[in-house]
C-alpha cells in the first residue's frame, strides 16, 4: 500500500485503498455514530469545523445560493448552511 500524491494539484490518496466501499460504509456509520470525543467524529467538533467552512465560503461568496454537500456524513454542515440562509442539496447517504 503507497500514498500517491499529484505534485500539479497536491491532492494525496492511498492506493490501493484500505477498504472496499462495504467495509468504508460500515466503519463511518458505526464511527458517526459513536462520535468519540475528541475526533473528527465528535458532533461538537464537526460543528466547529462546519462553522470554519460557512465562514470562508461566507468569505468567499458573500451571497446566499444553493450548496451540493457531496458525501455529507452525519448532516453537520447541511444542517448549519441551511440555518444560515442557503438553499442545501445531499447527495451521498447521511
Amino acid at each position: 500500500m503507497a500514498v500517491l500524491h499529484c505534485s500539479a494539484c497536491d491532492l494525496a490518496w492511498q492506493w490501493p485503498p484500505a477498504r472496499d466501499a462495504e467495509e468504508s460504509r460500515r466503519f463511518f456509520q458505526a464511527s458517526y455514530a459513536e462520535g468519540q470525543e475528541g475526533t473528527y467524529f465528535d458532533k461538537s467538533v464537526k460543528r466547529e469545523i462546519a462553522s470554519l467552512e460557512l465562514e470562508f465560503l461566507d468569505a468567499v461568496r458573500p451571497a446566499k445560493g444553493t450548496l451540493l454537500d457531496v458525501g455529507s456524513g452525519d448532516g453537520t454542515l447541511a444542517e448549519l448552511a441551511f440555518k444560515d440562509g442557503w438553499s442545501v442539496e445531499i447527495a451521498g447517504e447521511t
